[in-house]
């Protein structure tokens, strides 16, 4: 059971690091006013923790 966790984190820790690899264009946020550029994994990461 413990390998099958292992491999589950290895495959999930990839995954990730793909999905970072893949997005790293800017894009640029407005709200109320005010603009923000930032990366889209970091906008995607952000709102996911948000919604936590």
């Amino acid at each position: 059971m413990r390998y099958v966790y292992i491999g589950l984190v290895v495959v999930a820790t990839a995954i990730v690091l793909l999905f970072k690899v893949q997005n790293l264009t800017a894009v640029t946020v407005s709200l109320l006013g005010m603009s923000m550029t930032m990366p889209v994994f970091l906008l995607v990461i952000g709102i996911y923790l948000l919604g936590m």
